[in-house]
């Protein structure tokens, strides 16, 4: 086997495993707060009702505290909201990382599936690297994402070569 091969394969590997512990821990975490946040949701039907016999400034301080009862509502279901998107967004980089994970293993196992595999994470990773390349931004920015377009690149190659020498 082609040891270039075998380390693009220990590359994305490590890739799978580095990436993905965090996104363990965001998974676990941000998981656990969406669970622990449906549950101690209730839903309100109201603070109070308005009192039976009430003078205009006992209306006026039930008046203000069920708009600020509503806009506490709302920035907790708004917060709500941003933790379930977290939980659903970490849980995506971790099958993502799963994918690097076991692309690599294929890899280093010549299976045909992981070549396609990892031939179809190039492929997207090596536009984004073009069109960072040709945007407005600053040199340096630039410079790196050629250069991540060129590893793309000899690793599309390799991909290509290495198993057609098997």
């Amino acid at each position: 086997m082609d040891p270039r091969l075998t380390q693009l394969a220990n590359v994305l590997s490590f890739s799978g495993v580095l990436l993905g512990l965090p996104a363990f821990a965001g998974t676990l975490f941000f998981g656990f707060s969406a669970l622990t946040v449906t549950i101690a949701q209730r839903r309100t039907t109201g603070l109070m009702p308005y009192p039976k016999n009430a003078d205009g400034v006992v209306l006026v301080i039930v008046s203000i505290a069920k708009v600020i009862g509503g806009a506490a509502n709302l920035i907790g279901k708004v917060g709500a909201g941003i933790i379930r998107f977290l939980a659903v967004a970490s849980l995506a980089a971790l099958a993502f990382c799963s994918l690097l994970y076991f692309t690599g293993r294929g890899l280093d196992r010549h299976e045909d599936w992981a070549r396609w595999v990892a031939f179809g994470l190039m492929v997207p990773l090596a536009a984004a690297s073009a069109f960072g390349f040709v945007s407005r931004g600053r040199l340096p920015l630039r410079l790196a994402s050629l250069g991540v377009g060129i590893a793309c690149g000899y690793a599309m190659h390799l991909l290509w070569t290495a198993f057609g020498a098997a």
